[in-house]
């Protein structure tokens, strides 16, 4: 007998002896661990296995995921450097790899066996096993699709994880760290949670980097199944990070009995603000939220308070609301605002919503105003969310309205028109008709009344913080512009009231918003007639010769306009012809450019204008390139008469505008060698450079010294040679800010001019003081043949132009050599014929007589009245003493006019020549 039970014995030992060696070297470990996984998953053990009395030790295990028609399979994890204690229970890996991708495929397959029976802390601690596992390293691999940079941070750092099951006791630690550099590691995150029975504590603490903090503390009472809230619970979460709209805060939730509070807190310095105060009941497959508070800081960018009131609630009153659809939900919020303009009160309110698995359908009315600092917003906006749940969508149904007025720091807006009806707003923008009215005024425009009427796709008005934006995959790459998304394509048409110019500027065009671009691809502008001081402006029309860009996230903008009219008349008769401006712009945004600009005129220009606009201020500069002297001729008017021949023409101006100044320039302006013709006359050999400045509607010559102007020639009647004066002062001129000539000197009659200082307005004499003047220049000039006069003339003539009755006021003519005067034989053959003997003693006496001594005065009245009286002492050709006393009255202008009739005669004829020449 004993034989048979040691036969048996052997078989068994032998049988055992066998199936560990197939266990351990024949891929039995693999093939049964393999048999008691989910379908289509796979272990993969690596070989050799080394087995010692202290447990097993293994070089790799690989975990590939589920296999199917529509994924391949994933290797979810790789562990190295496996061991396993026997005696102390332990499972310890030097390294897992997980595969984030391929965690994220497996989640998104449909899982085709449901358990019915729901998963509970028993189940869940007959499942693990007593012991511990630990794992020195825990890495992520093929986590690119993960773009939050802090869940990034996590993914690559090294994690160390331990988890510990004596009892009736559950421990998970996790501590993830980071590399700084070769030497150092920082701390970036750790948990300690402990299942104690029903009893969940946990502890995490979460630092990105040395300025931000985050620590989380759970305490709670669980029910045995998971799908039940816990019994108890006590969660607070507290933060520091000065990216966040509230740098330092915390939220606390406290559950018990199925009612609840949940409170959010803002810490600054030593006390706490109440940010948001909920409470809220979950019983019999209800949640209720009653009187929710809510209080924005003082200190955030909008203060506001409200009360929330929430009942979200499953159709079968027997199941419970989170595991049960569909639910019926009904709510009210009421906004509160406060602004420079009062408190404000918005209402937002959803009826008879429900939600199902996979979609929902909640009506909302929102009536109501916000008051934002010193704007107030009006809304009038019946809508609907729907859709599914992953990709919910707002529908503004007919009637939706909202509006706005108030002030910002460009424009008062009288009232923004914003219709809805019919848009349509998801996770990816606006889609639908978008419309805007706007009325309102600035510094420079009243009466503003513009409007955008276009088409949103997925367009998110560059709200990056509430809106996604779809991948370069998910756009067709043969999308036309017109269906771009992120975009708003517009037209725009409208009107403003200029003030300063007493006009109207109408404006149409086409556009779109791109992203974080508003792009004006046409425009179209007229501005009627308007006049300024001195000049007279035909009707502008306003183009665009290179396409508006603003890109207001990386502040540039850049363009270029183009301005012209037919004409610009002066009052005086002068005009520029078909003036053309072509302006460039380049900046920030359209309260910061810089501006390129060139003039032209017919034949005037290119003056071109470099500025800069920042601050409601425009400034910068004008050059003018030197060209022709004759593109100023149509600023001559015609009834002048005056014809531009020869010369150039250069000038440099720097300018500033102002609202509290308006206009302030200065610069110079140059002549060089300029000629006009004139219908009775010429100037030739004109030069100067004249620095200006203009402010105050008054210009400003020769700024720190007097300028000087230089004419070759001036022939008017009478010909003047080597004209040069100094020209400083003001223009136009007060008694406070004079203009004065000085230095002026003349050749003219053989001799000279000279006029020390002449001012206006005037209040002295100005002394014209003539020397060395030829009198048979005089005569010749007056075209006189019956007398001859040899010898020189001084004078000094006190000269008026305003203030005075007289323009020459007691003027005195003095001898600058003798004199010798000579009767023509006409003249003494028609005195005799006509006289008797005393006549004829007389011009035997006078027919020849050396002055040697002579008093003349001299008046000239404001009428042209000439007056004169002379005292001649002579002798004559006898040398006989001679006396002559001598009055004369004469109109000068008629005299003038009479002498000058020959010179003008010829002076016209070779006018129309030169006129002639020109056309």
């Amino acid at each position: 007998m004993w034989k048979k039970c040691l036969a048996v014995c052997i078989a068994i030992l032998l049988l055992l002896a066998a199936t560990v060696v197939w266990l351990l070297f024949g891929n039995g470990i693999q093939t049964t661990a393999n048999y008691f996984l989910a379908p289509d998953y796979h272990i993969s053990l690596a070989e050799p296995i080394d087995i010692d009395t202290d447990g097993i030790l293994l070089p790799q295990i690989t975990v590939a995921g589920a296999q199917n028609s529509a994924h391949q399979a994933c290797r979810l994890v790789d562990g190295e450097q496996i061991r396993l204690a026997w005696w102390q229970r332990k499972l310890t890996l030097e390294k897992v790899r997980l595969d984030y991708a391929c965690l994220q495929q497996l989640m998104n397959q449909p899982n085709e066996s449901i358990d019915s029976q729901p998963f509970t802390l028993t189940r869940l601690f007959a499942l693990l096993p007593l012991g511990e596992v630990e794992i020195a390293g825990l890495d992520w691999q093929n986590a690119e699709a993960v773009t939050h940079p802090q869940l990034q941070q996590l993914l690559h750092a090294t994690t160390h994880a331990r988890a510990v099951r004596q009892g009736s006791q559950l421990r998970l630690q996790l501590q993830a760290t980071e590399q700084q550099d070769a030497d150092t590691t920082r701390k970036l995150a750790n948990l300690d949670g402990i299942l104690f029975e029903n009893t969940l504590t946990a502890f995490l603490i979460y630092q990105p980097d040395e300025h931000q903090y985050n620590q989380v503390t759970l305490n709670a009472e669980l029910a045995d199944s998971f799908e039940q809230l816990p019994l108890n619970a006590d969660l607070d979460y507290r933060w520091r990070s000065a990216d966040m709209i509230i740098p330092q805060g915390g939220i606390s939730l406290t559950w018990k009995d199925q009612q609840a509070q949940l409170q959010l807190y803002e810490v600054a310095g030593q006390e706490q603000h109440q940010l948001l105060d909920l409470p809220f009941d979950i019983k019999n497959g209800q949640l209720q939220v009653s009187k929710a508070q809510f209080n924005w800081a003082k200190d955030l960018p909008q203060p506001m308070n409200g009360f929330l009131d929430l009942d979200l609630q499953a159709e079968q009153p027997d199941r419970t609301f989170w595991n049960s659809f569909p639910l019926n939900i009904n709510f009210r919020l009421s906004l509160l605002s406060s602004g420079d303009k009062g408190k404000g009160l918005i209402v937002i309110q959803g009826l008879n919503g429900k939600i199902d698995r996979q979609a929902l359908q909640i009506p909302l009315q929102v009536n109501g105003e916000v008051k934002s600092f010193d704007s107030i917003f009006y809304t009038d906006l019946p809508m609907r969310i729907e859709g599914p749940l992953h990709d919910p969508i707002l529908r503004f149904l007919s009637g939706s309205l909202l509006r706005m007025t108030g002030n910002t720091e460009y424009i008062d807006i009288a009232e923004l028109r914003l219709p809805l009806a019919g848009v349509v707003v998801g996770q990816y923008g606006i889609k639908g008709r978008l419309q805007a009215i706007l009325k309102g005024k600035t510094r420079q425009f009243e009466r503003i009344d513009l409007r955008l009427d276009g088409r949103a796709n997925e367009f998110i008005a560059g709200i990056h913080s509430i809106f996604n934006i779809r991948s370069a995959q998910e756009v067709p790459s043969r999308l036309s512009a017109a269906a771009a998304t992120n975009r708003w394509n517009w037209n725009f048409w409208g009107y403003a009231d200029i003030p300063s110019l007493r006009n109207v500027v109408s404006l149409r065009g086409r556009g779109f918003w791109h992203d974080n671009l508003i792009n004006i691809q046409l425009l179209d502008g007229e501005l009627g007639r308007f006049a300024l001081p001195g000049v007279q402006v035909e009707p502008l029309l306003l183009s665009l010769s290179q396409t508006i860009s603003w890109d207001y996230q990386q502040q540039r903008l850049s363009g270029a306009l183009a301005v012209n009219t037919p004409r610009i008349q002066l009052d005086y008769g002068g005009q520029i012809l078909k003036p053309d401006i072509s302006v460039g712009i380049e900046g920030k945004d359209f309260s910061d450019l810089n501006l390129k600009s060139e003039l032209t005129a017919d034949r005037l220009g290119p003056i071109r204008l470099f500025a800069t606009y920042q601050q409601g201020a425009l400034r910068g500069n004008v050059y003018w390139p030197q060209q022709s002297s004759n593109v100023f001729q149509p600023l001559f008017p015609k009834r002048w008469n005056w014809l531009i021949q020869r010369g150039s023409i250069r000038g440099q101006t720097a300018f500033s505008i102002t609202p509290e100044k308006g206009l302030i320039a200065g610069g110079h302006i140059a002549i060089e060698n300029g000629s006009i013709a004139l219908p009775n006359g010429a100037i030739s050999g004109i030069n100067f450079s004249l620095p200006y400045r203009y402010q105050n509607q008054r210009f400003q010559l020769g700024v720190k010294e007097p300028v000087e102007v230089k004419i070759a020639s001036l022939d008017n009647g009478v010909h003047l040679k080597d004209v040069s004066l100094q020209v400083q002062g003001y223009y136009p001129y007060t008694r406070k800010s004079p203009l004065s000539l000085t230095k002026l000197n003349l050749k003219l009659l053989g001799g000279e001019l000279n006029v020390d200082k002449f001012s206006l307005p005037q209040h002295n004499p100005a002394y014209l003081r003539l020397s060395n003047i030829e009198l048979s220049e005089i005569l010749e000039l007056m075209q006189y043949n019956q007398l001859e006069m040899v010898g020189k003339v001084n004078a000094d003539l006190p000269f008026w132009i305003e203030n005075s009755p007289c323009i020459i006021c007691d003027g005195v003519i003095e001898q600058g050599s003798d004199w010798r005067i000579h009767l023509s034989d006409e003249l003494i053959s028609k005195i005799e014929q006509g006289g008797g003997i005393t006549e004829r003693i007389l011009t035997n006496l006078m027919e020849t007589m050396d002055v040697y001594d002579s008093n003349i005065n001299v008046n000239l009245l404001q009428d042209g009245t000439g007056l004169l009286n002379a005292k001649i002492k002579a002798n004559n050709a006898l040398q006989n003493p001679i006396f002559l006393n001598y009055n004369h009255k004469e109109n000068a202008f008629d005299l003038w006019q009479s002498i000058n009739f020959g010179s003008e005669l010829q002076q016209n004829l070779e006018y129309r020549l030169y006129q002639r020449r020109e056309q």
